[in-house]
């Protein structure tokens, strides 16, 4: 995808915010691949994608069978057929031949294509919360630590400069180990703090305690 390759190989330098006098710029990183993996909208669009990928290999898998029946009928008759009928049939086999390859090829570029223009608005919609989080904290330049070989020599960097969450707080999603577990244990405070109330509510009042009744001597 050429939209994605530009993103990947380029970083992400925010020359709108550079101050040229600043000699220390704050510097953040994040990996692009890994914020639009955590999208929800990729389940969407690989579904969406597995249906019309199936829809090819249905149509695909048709053809592949008439080819081989075609082709094992030939084998078997091939040689006492009169030479006219042979060739006729061999350029029939070819023919087809070439026909699945090309529905192979168009359906393989056409669902790169459909991927190409699914996949796009994700990277806009990340990169647009980049720059703003950029932007919200005073970062100057913000590097990919993707795959892509132009940013491999990031070797070393402060854990502070990942700002991975922020971006992915900023898209609507949360992917730290630490903030799972802390709306997990918050779930379940608040569910532990119904169940206390509720048996609370429903416990039996207890009852007043009588008083022994003094016995009356007899005059």
């Amino acid at each position: 995808m050429k939209f994605k390759h530009i993103l990947s190989a380029v970083f992400f330098v925010l020359y709108s915010s550079i101050s040229y006098g600043q000699t220390d710029p704050k510097t953040g990183y994040t990996n692009v691949e890994y914020l639009i993996s955590k999208l929800p909208d990729v389940k969407k669009i690989s579904e969406e994608l597995e249906k019309q990928k199936k829809q090819y290999e249905v149509v695909i898998g048709q053809k592949q069978k008439e080819l081989q029946d075609k082709y094992a009928a030939y084998q078997k008759a091939g040689a006492n057929m009169p030479e006219i009928i042979r060739k006729d049939k061999e350029k029939e086999i070819q023919t087809l031949q070439a026909s699945l390859q090309e529905l192979q090829q168009n359906a393989e570029k056409d669902l790169q294509n459909k991927q190409s223009q699914l996949i796009q608005p994700l990277y806009v919609k990340v990169y647009s919360a980049i720059q703003a989080v950029a932007e919200e904290n005073s970062y100057k330049f913000v590097f990919n630590t993707g795959d892509s070989n132009q940013v491999r020599n990031l070797i070393v960097a402060p854990a502070d400069g990942d700002i991975s969450d922020l971006v992915l707080k900023k898209l609507g999603a949360f992917a730290s180990q630490e903030q799972e577990k802390a709306k997990v244990e918050k779930a379940e405070a608040k569910i532990e703090e119904k169940a206390k109330a509720k048996v609370e509510t429903k416990s039996p009042a207890k009852a007043p305690t009588k008083t022994a009744s003094k016995p009356t001597k007899k005059k």
